[in-house]
């Protein structure tokens, strides 16, 4: 991708996150990103794909970051801990992408499949591990409470009330409790979560 083409998207994507619409003219997207309507068009033959180009690749960049954190994290809980802390963490240091999820992940397919993924994947070894206590049939309910606290608390990062940290260990300590896990392995689990973010955010 060039850095136009990547101009583009940036851009168009922002007006997504603003507006909450999921489409942008041509005339918008050339006064907002201060570029040529010829240029858009030689970059793009049609600028109502931007929308699903743009989800690809805030999905895109979410999974490959969030696979590389947990490759090597053998607790699934605190595997767990991190994808939630990642979304967080977004919302911080991308607020965008963060605002984009919130207003679209409820129901675009493709942005529910980052839950249906890899989520879904460390939640099940979880509870096959005995990790969760957590019966298989509930997991799918339980992972719908995970999506739906983790936007809620992305709210809070974006709006600037909470940081991505301390809503990092909150939210960890919350869901964890919240199917059974003891309070101090709860802490346990979030605080090494923090601490494998934390480095990786440092690490940039």
């Amino acid at each position: 991708m060039t850095g136009v083409q990547r101009h583009i998207l940036d851009t168009a994507l922002r007006h997504f996150a603003d507006t909450g619409e999921q489409s942008i003219s041509v005339s918008d997207l050339s006064r907002t990103a201060k570029i040529a309507r010829g240029t858009i068009y030689n970059n793009f033959d049609d600028v109502t794909n931007l929308f699903p180009m743009v989800t690809e690749q805030v999905c895109r960049r979410f999974e490959d970051e969030a696979r590389e954190l947990i490759s090597t994290v053998e607790n699934p809980r605190v595997a767990l801990s991190v994808l939630l802390g990642l979304f967080l963490r977004y919302a911080h240091e991308l607020p965008e992408h963060g605002r984009f999820l919130i207003r679209f992940a409820p129901y675009i397919g493709r942005l529910r499949d980052i839950w249906s993924n890899l989520p879904y994947e460390v939640l099940r070894r979880a509870v096959e591990e005995g990790q969760l206590p957590l019966a298989k049939d509930q997991a799918v309910y339980y992972l719908q409470l995970l999506a739906g606290s983790t936007y809620g608390f992305m709210t809070l990062v974006v709006e600037g009330q909470k940081s991505w940290r301390e809503s990092t260990e909150a939210l960890s300590l919350m869901v964890l409790a919240a199917c059974g896990v003891p309070q101090q392995d709860a802490k346990n689990d979030a605080r090494e979560a923090l601490e494998i973010l934390t480095a990786s955010s440092e690490a940039v």
